[in-house]
């Protein structure tokens, strides 16, 4: 996508990459530059396309911009599929009347993106300076 859009004279290329690429770095608040080891082959894909990003800019000028979300979240999830974020299968069980399954002492947090707030985030992207 990279090259084409190079070839095409986009102005600038933006990309969804993920939280996931924070591994298993352990301080809070994350720090864009602080990276741990991915702990899965998708954290490692999007770890990959970060790093192919950077190194296109660095050769071809075309800015590039990635954003990281932190779980998304919005209408219409498939809270069956293996992939299901967690708002949508804890509503599922509620709407059963099941108890959701909580991992750990109940001390964690996870931070969670709206997916229209993720739509506008990349439309901003898209239109800054």
């Amino acid at each position: 996508m990279l090259i084409a859009a190079r070839d095409n004279k986009v102005k600038k290329f933006v990309h969804a990459s993920s939280s996931s690429v924070y591994g298993d770095e352990p301080n809070l608040p994350k720090i864009e530059d602080r990276i741990g080891k991915p702990l899965s082959p998708y954290a490692t894909t999007k770890k990959v396309n970060e790093l192919y990003a950077k190194n296109f800019y660095e050769l071809y000028k075309v800015p590039v911009i990635g954003l990281r979300y932190f779980n998304i979240f919005g209408g219409k999830q498939d809270c069956d599929s293996v992939y299901a974020a967690v708002i949508p299968v804890f509503i599922k069980k509620l709407l059963n009347k099941e108890a959701p399954t909580i991992n750990g002492d109940g001390k964690q947090s996870r931070d969670f993106t709206y997916i229209k707030n993720a739509v506008e985030a990349n439309l901003k992207a898209c239109l800054a300076d």
